[in-house]
C-alpha cells in the first residue's frame, strides 16, 4: 500500500486499473476518504498480468488483499453483484470485524 501524504488516503498497489473511486465515512474521531476497488475488476487485472486462473486469482486476493487490514484508511474492496450468501457472510460477521478493534 502506499499513502497519500497530503490525505492520507492509502492506495493498493499494483490495482490501479480496479480502482473506482473513493468512499467516505466517520471513522471514530473525524471524517475519513478511503480508495474503493472493484474486486472483479482485481481478478480480471491479476488473471491477464500475472496469468492465473480465474479460481488462482479470486484466492489470492481473497488471502492477500481484502484480508489486508492497514488502519482505518484502509481501501473498501467492491463486489458489484454477488450471490446472497457472501452478503449473509459479511452480515453475520462478528461485532467490530473490519473496523480495526
Amino acid at each position: 500500500m502506499s499513502e497519500n501524504k497530503e490525505t492520507g488516503v492509502l492506495l493498493a498497489d499494483g490495482w490501479e486499473d480496479a480502482f473506482v473511486g473513493f468512499a467516505s465515512y466517520f471513522g471514530g474521531d473525524r471524517p475519513r476518504i478511503i480508495a474503493v476497488y472493484d474486486v472483479e475488476k482485481m481478478v480480471e487485472v491479476a488473471m491477464k498480468r500475472d496469468g492465473m486462473s480465474e479460481e488462482e486469482a479470486a484466492e489470492f486476493i481473497e488471502y492477500n488483499t481484502l484480508g489486508a487490514h492497514a488502519g482505518p484508511n484502509t481501501p473498501a474492496y467492491l463486489t458489484i453483484k454477488g450471490p446472497l450468501e457472501t452478503a449473509m457472510t459479511y452480515a453475520d460477521a462478528p461485532e467490530g470485524a473490519g473496523d480495526g478493534r
